[in-house]
């Protein structure tokens, strides 16, 4: 009886032993996995965001934090060679590196590197600015344009160029603007100048402190995947966070297979529930960030209709500002050249009209304190210069139907929305 119980308890510890070595074996390959996931992590952070950059080229205002010391005063340009920007730097004006020259018109930069740089994929734009509306000017939203010359051409070629938004906040941003991703910065070219230009708004004062064209060191994934798209679909911004995004949660399928592959036991579904809850957190942050922002904007804006309660006077456009030009460029014939009232300097609409309604030419009316009659000898104005160099303007493109109406010049042909985005013929 005793010779038996020796040989259950004997059973007992090796299962017991069994059970710890499955135990241990279980954890340490647990553990390897987990690793696994951490260097997967730490990798893709470094393949997906510019961690590791090096500066192309560096403008920054120094101590005032201010650029506007190159914006010329009026229309007239100014040039900044390297014996004057040598100058800047002695005297301290701020810093500059591979910076040949610089020419300022009154609300643009256009910078010539120095040195050979090439384009990249990896390639993007920091632009360091501050926008504070202070008379509450009816300018919630704007934009910074982009251009970009590539070596041998001899002038900007209308396609090549970016917008990057800002916030009319207040705050002092550093804006990025993904360059390289870019289906028309062409890889390999040799850039030969860079413009930078704000939005010129009465009202609105802008502060640039700071701007540089940097490359990332490390394989841009993202950049590469964006530019693909957007080479091949009809697809013109993808927010830089979405392509990590979706890269993040294909790394967490892979992680839970594999701890899947481990043990039946382990709680994958909660695991991948976990995780993706942090991750979509994490990222909602930046967007939950922006509508703040954006609020503020609209506020600072608006704040004397909001105060009177005069809340139908608060936006004077639309939103889907991007389908309406796709709507227009499927009415006005690519043959035909347009004219279009704006209210101020907006390089946002500027920009994008003339970036999407490519190849026709499109001429720009300021109307912020023009009368109709104005606007209209103005419209004839250009048609009459136009028609010697055998050209004319057939189409006008009124954003507000308040800023202009038909008359015996001007025939409604096609309208967006009642009141907003309408196409007059031009007689």
């Amino acid at each position: 009886m005793a010779h038996f119980n020796d040989i259950n308890d004997t059973k007992g510890i090796n299962r017991r032993k069994s059970a710890i070595n499955e135990r241990k074996n279980l954890l340490f390959k647990e553990i390897v996995v987990l690793l696994v996931f951490a260097v997967l992590i730490s990798v893709s952070i470094l393949f997906l965001f510019p961690v590791a950059s090096e500066s192309l080229f560096l403008i920054n205002g120094g101590e005032n934090s201010n650029l506007s010391v190159f914006f010329s005063g009026g229309n007239n340009l100014t040039y900044f060679e390297r014996s004057d920007i040598k100058t800047l730097i002695s005297g301290g004006n701020g810093s500059f590196s591979n910076i040949e020259k610089i020419t300022a018109g009154k609300n643009y930069l256009e910078i010539f590197p120095s040195s050979n740089i090439l384009a990249a994929a990896g390639n993007y734009l920091i632009i360091k600015l501050n926008a504070q509306n202070n008379e509450s000017s009816d300018f919630p939203a704007g934009s910074v344009n982009i251009k970009w010359k590539i070596e041998g051409q001899s002038d900007y070629d209308p396609l090549n160029q970016e917008n990057m938004r800002i916030f009319i906040d207040g705050f002092t941003h550093n804006y990025m603007a993904a360059v390289g991703e870019n289906k028309n910065w062409k890889t390999g070219g040799k850039i030969a100048s860079v413009m930078v230009g704000v939005p010129d708004v009465e009202g609105v004062t802008i502060k640039v402190s700071e701007i540089s064209l940097n490359k990332r060191m490390i394989f841009p994934l993202d950049s590469f995947i964006n530019k693909f798209f957007k080479e091949n679909f009809s697809v013109r911004e993808i927010n830089r966070y979405l392509t990590p995004a979706y890269i993040g949660l294909l790394v967490i399928l892979a992680m839970v297979y594999l701890l899947k592959l481990v043990s039946r036991r382990v709680m994958t579904g909660k695991i991948m529930f976990s995780v993706s809850a942090i991750i979509l957190f994490v990222f909602s942050i930046y967007f939950f960030k922006n509508e703040i922002l954006t609020v503020k904007s609209y506020y600072d804006s608006y704040k004397k209709n909001i105060s009177q309660q005069d809340l139908k006077n608060t936006y004077l456009g639309f939103y889907d500002f991007e389908k309406f030009i796709g709507w227009a460029a499927g009415k006005i014939p690519e043959n035909e050249n347009i004219i279009v009232l704006v209210r101020g300097e907006q390089v946002y609409i500027e920009s994008e009209l003339a970036y999407n309604l490519y190849p026709r030419d499109i001429k720009f009316i300021n109307i912020s304190q023009s009368s109709q009659e104005k606007t209209a000898d103005e419209i004839s104005g250009i048609n009459s210069e136009a028609a010697s160099e055998g050209r004319n303007y057939k189409y006008l493109v009124v954003l507000s139907g308040e800023d202009i109406k038909a008359g015996e010049t001007l025939k409604l042909q096609y309208s967006y929305r009642p009141d907003a985005g309408l196409i007059f013929a031009i007689k």
